[in-house]
């Protein structure tokens, strides 16, 4: 047999952030920016002190549609829009024209945190009174017409930052971390938040961000001392178990995290000191080049939303927006693009046909979805009439994404076969040499 020569692909790809301030029909000064969120490149709605605030056109122009001083908004599509206040949720169905009013709060201590919309339902929640008394939690099945008070188990429980420290994944999954107890811990629902499990992370999560049911990363940090420590914690089982990994991100308070949508290893964070991406789910974090304007009045990123895979935007502190639409050109460093996807695939090769090397890129799913953290996947090489040829990989991976360089300089043209087995699974490619 010809000796082949195989290496693992490693690309680190050094370019600057490109993210562009867009502020044109925003009021000018420094006016806390709250909330952000969009739908495509184009459309896009953000919260201020000073009301909310609309763009059509990637940003390039901002035009106000309501002087509703806002907590969060999320958009449904280009005309419908929800916002809480401290005290209501408001909707308008024609992209600002007209606002209605679909929950009041009474007078009291109980303000609004938080406000998603989805498909099949819309989840509201406002902090607890008082140490006896529970969170608000509403829920609404028909596009907020009317609206279901969830009686839940968190007594004295407040978020302790507003929609920072909540996160509903669908109407019925969501997490909270709950500031009002000792010590603080972090609550699970899978019931539309009528009953709250404990899933392990007792100090403060700063933030939390769930990318699916499953696979979901909260931030905290400990203080020694003069010493700030920062804190990853990552779970690809829905928080029944949690992987904690220290980082070496210099700083004590982030604002958000956002996954790049369809490539969940991708992700970037936003803290006191800049905006950071990641490009290994979290492991080794880049800061990237992107200076906050008034960045000497204690200015940060305060929101961040991606939309699809490259255009993102960010909301800052002081109500400045930037945009971009090529995921801002982040700087990658990473040894392995890790995914955590629910599926095992195997990939066409890339390019084929080839010489004399090329590609070949699969996915390892958790073991019969259970979270198992590691398992054997082997990738071999064959003719046409199934003899092996080399063997590209035989070893324990953990869920995520690979990618093998196969080098067939010692190979004739002709098709051969390349096969991926992992567990029950196994799937069988072709691919083409031609010399």
């Amino acid at each position: 047999m010809k000796k082949l020569l195989l290496f693992f692909f490693i690309a680190v790809v050094p370019l600057f952030a490109q993210w562009q301030l867009r502020n044109n029909g925003l009021p000018a000064g420094t006016h806390i920016g709250a909330s952000i969120d969009a739908i495509d490149q184009n459309n896009a709605v953000a919260g201020l002190t000073v009301g909310i605030y609309k763009t059509t056109d990637a940003g390039l122009n901002w035009i106000k549609i309501s002087s509703d001083t806002v907590v969060q908004v999320s958009m449904a599509d280009a005309g419908t829009i929800y916002a809480v206040t401290n005290k209501k949720i408001i909707k308008t169905a024609d992209g600002g024209t007209t606002w209605n009013v679909l929950y009041q709060i009474p007078t009291g201590g109980v303000v609004f945190n938080y406000i998603k919309a989805f498909q099949n339902g819309i989840i509201a929640e406002a902090d607890s009174a008082g140490a006896s008394s529970q969170p608000l939690i509403l829920k609404s099945t028909d596009a907020g017409a009317n609206w279901t008070q969830v009686s839940n188990t968190l007594t004295g429980c407040w978020s302790g930052d507003v929609w920072h420290r909540i996160e509903f994944v669908t109407p019925d999954i969501g997490f909270f971390h709950c500031s009002g107890i000792s010590p603080q811990r972090t609550f699970k629902t899978t019931d539309g938040g009528a009953t709250w499990s404990d899933v392990g992370l007792n100090n403060i999560q700063f933030e939390m961000k769930f990318y699916n049911a499953s696979y979901g990363i909260t931030v905290n940090t400990q203080v020694n001392g003069s010493d700030t420590e920062f804190f990853i914690n990552r779970t690809i089982d829905g928080g029944a178990t949690w992987l904690t990994k220290s980082t070496a991100i210099q700083t004590y308070y982030t604002r958000d995290i956002e996954f790049i949508p369809g490539n969940p290893s991708e992700l970037f964070l936003t803290a006191t000191d800049g905006l950071y991406y990641s490009a290994d789910s979290g492991k080794v974090w880049t800061k990237q080049n992107l200076d906050f304007t008034m960045a000497s009045q204690g200015d940060r990123g305060e929101d961040i939303v991606f939309v699809d895979s490259n255009c993102g935007w960010i909301l800052s502190f002081n109500g400045n927006v930037y945009w971009t639409d090529n995921k801002g050109n982040p700087v990658v460093s990473n040894s392995r693009n890790e995914a955590l996807p629910k599926v095992y695939t195997l990939e066409q090769n890339y390019p084929n046909p080839f010489n004399p090397s090329t590609v070949i890129k699969y996915t390892v799913a958790p073991l019969n979805n259970n979270g198992s953290p590691v398992q054997r996947v082997v990738l071999k090489v064959y003719d046409m009439l199934g003899r092996e040829l080399a063997t590209l990989v035989n070893g324990d991976k953990y869920p995520g994404v690979y990618s093998v360089k196969f080098n067939a300089a010692g190979l004739a043209t002709g098709t051969y076969l390349y096969k991926l087995t992992a567990g029950s699974f196994s799937e069988v490619r072709k691919m083409i040499l031609m010399k």
